[in-house]
């Protein structure tokens, strides 16, 4: 890595070549600026941008909080990120964001700064948890409520003839009414489907009925508890789950896909069948809320924006977003600058901030500034 610039006959490190320079950049309000048009950059909580921004000017000497400017989605336009970036770049030394490399960016002119932000795009599904009750009729589960029924029916006809039979062979209690002798048959016969043979009958027809009723009795029973047991074993209920972007094509799931982005890009030119299932949205709160909505099957996401949306409450209010599959397309993004040779002097500003970002990387400044915004936004 170049770690020296010349100026005539005066050689300057890097570090100090843009010493008392006052810098120009364009910044986006977002996840990663905190900016009010009222109070202007928060002082308590300014973004992982900001740091950045405040580190290399005060390890620099340079500045950049009296000359940057807000861009907003409305100042875009129809322009696509690419077409805007293409203007940025040519209006401000730096553009700060999420930009990623790609050669039509390079060609016209689009230089990049060292990368620090994972951009790889991801699949992101809404994954809702399976739901658990008590339910305190599920002791009918083995049986159809049809075979119930019948089950009902034949216990009460079982005790009409079981008080035939024995009727019929005089065997009836002369101290009971023919009402209380009813009752206590149909007793005898719902203890009989418990496997709790019950039945005392005194004649021949009404031993044989009672043998092959306790037979049947039997049957049944084993039947219910073979049932039960199955109902009991814990089984895995099968999920759709998705391995990779191809696999979601070919189930035709909807994807939401930020509109003009290089992830449209990208999917466009890379699975030019996919084009009729792209959801595209205008913003990454858009696509969030569409997959929240059901509008899309899965989104496409960037995967450090992803490590933000999933903690805040308004993206994922039931933490029910979930990181599935493999890594569609493995990308690393940073800020964007002008490849404008000795005439505006932004690569001179390209390597100055190559060699802090490099920096941060290197002494852990990055990774603190990672973590402090993921508390921040998890609180």
């Amino acid at each position: 890595m170049i770690n020296t610039t010349i100026t005539g006959n005066k050689e300057i490190s890097v570090r100090d070549a843009l010493s008392g320079a006052q810098i120009n950049v364009l910044l986006f309000h977002g996840k990663f600026f905190n900016y009010s048009e009222d109070t202007g950059i928060d002082p308590d909580h300014p973004g992982v941008n900001a740091n950045i921004l405040d580190y290399i000017a005060d390890t620099a000497n340079l500045t950049w909080r009296n000359s940057f400017a807000i861009w907003t989605a409305e100042e875009r336009g129809n322009r696509s990120y690419t077409e805007f970036l293409q203007w940025s770049t040519d209006k401000y030394d730096v553009v700060i964001g999420e930009w990623t490399e790609s050669t039509d960016r390079m060609n016209l002119g689009i230089s990049f700064i060292n990368p620090h932000f994972d951009g790889s795009l991801i699949m992101v599904r809404d994954v809702a948890p399976r739901e658990s009750k008590v339910d305190i009729f599920n002791w009918l589960s083995p049986f159809s409520n049809q075979v119930w029924l019948v089950i009902v029916a034949i216990v009460i006809f079982s005790s009409f003839v079981n008080l035939f039979l024995e009727q019929i062979g005089k065997q009836r209690h002369e101290d009971l009414s023919f009402r209380k002798w009813l009752m206590e048959n149909l007793y005898l016969s719902f203890l009989n489907i418990t496997a709790n043979y019950s039945y005392e009958p005194q004649t021949l027809g009404g031993r044989v009925f009672g043998v092959s009723f306790a037979f049947w009795a039997m049957l049944i029973t084993a039947a219910y508890t073979a049932n039960l047991a199955s109902l009991l074993v814990t089984k895995t209920v099968p999920t759709l789950r998705v391995d990779d972007i191809q696999e979601a094509i070919d189930l035709n799931l909807k994807i939401c896909v930020h509109a003009t982005s290089y992830s449209e890009t990208y999917m466009k030119e890379n699975y030019p069948f996919s084009t009729p299932l792209l959801v595209l949205r205008a913003n990454e709160e858009d696509m969030y809320d569409s997959l929240l909505n059901k509008e899309c099957d899965i989104l496409l996401a960037y995967k450090q924006s992803f490590e933000t949306y999933k903690l805040r409450d308004d993206t994922n209010p039931d933490c029910t977003l979930a990181w599935e599959g493999r890594v569609v397309k493995t990308l690393n993004d940073g800020y964007s600058s002008k490849l404008d040779p000795a005439v505006k002097c932004t690569d001179l500003v390209n390597e100055v901030f190559n060699y802090y970002i490099t920096e941060i990387i290197d002494n852990g400044f990055l990774d603190q500034q990672w973590r402090q915004h993921t508390q921040k936004v998890a609180t």
